[in-house]
């Protein structure tokens, strides 16, 4: 491979897909490397992934050093998801003209997420999405589901966001409603109309306003078009 005069990383990520080559050789980055993504999103739930690929062109020699490198998530390396490093940079060494790493989500929603690779300081840059793992399923427990008829008396209710395979994202939304069941007296509750979530848990406390009775306390997690994903209810006793 004839010598490279090479423009610094810093200066090919500052000016972005406008300069893709070194203008002192007039060497195009496709041919020194090019970057595939399995899939254009993964599930923000911790464990979703996609396999990043490069794959070396015909300036490259083969078995060059390859750095992937993510503005979020982490790498393992493509020997398996529990092998190998797993930080927000991995160097490989790749096998021939191919080097693989598997990009696994973190948690947090994002729609950009920047993804690159390097070859000596020929980088390329692509982009990928995090998109939000909604629960399937919600466990809900009251701090004390029996309340005195007093202005003020409070208990706290706990929701834990549960999936089959991996976690929930963060911040997902939850909404609140209460439906009065007592059938002669007035029931008036206090609680949030939307939450969200800390990690897979939430706590919201529920107060009485007035009256007596039992009431239906209804959680719910809607997508982004309204549509229900899940709800769960509880039941709180408000006596005299």
């Amino acid at each position: 491979m004839r010598p490279l005069y090479l423009l610094a990383l810093g200066s090919l990520l500052a000016l972005g897909a406008c300069r893709l080559y070194d203008p002192q050789e007039g060497i195009v980055t496709a041919d020194i490397l090019s970057l595939t993504l399995e899939h254009e999103a993964i599930l923000a739930d911790g464990r979703d992934a996609m396999l990043l690929t490069v794959s070396l062109g015909p300036e490259a020699q083969a078995n060059q050093l390859v750095t992937f490198q993510t503005s979020q998530g982490r790498f393992a390396a493509a020997a398996g998801l529990g092998g190998g490093s797993e930080a927000q940079s991995i160097s490989l060494m790749s096998s021939g003209r191919m080097a693989s790493a598997y990009l696994i989500a973190d948690q947090v929603v994002n729609d950009r997420v920047t993804v690159s690779a390097q070859v000596g300081d020929f980088v390329v840059v692509e982009a990928a999405r995090f998109e939000r793992a909604y629960p399937e399923q919600i466990l809900a427990t009251l701090s004390e589901p029996i309340l005195p008829a007093t202005p003020g008396a409070e208990t706290t209710l706990s929701l834990q966001l549960l999936r089959s395979l991996g976690q929930v994202s963060d911040g997902t939304q939850v909404d609140f409603a209460y439906t009065d069941l007592s059938d002669t007296t007035e029931l008036r509750l206090s609680l949030p109309e939307t939450a969200f979530s800390e990690g897979n848990s939430l706590e919201v406390p529920v107060t009485v306003r007035s009256g007596s009775g039992v009431a239906e306390v209804v959680a719910e997690v809607r997508d982004e078009s309204g549509n229900l994903v899940v709800s769960k209810s509880v039941v709180v006793e408000v006596v005299e």
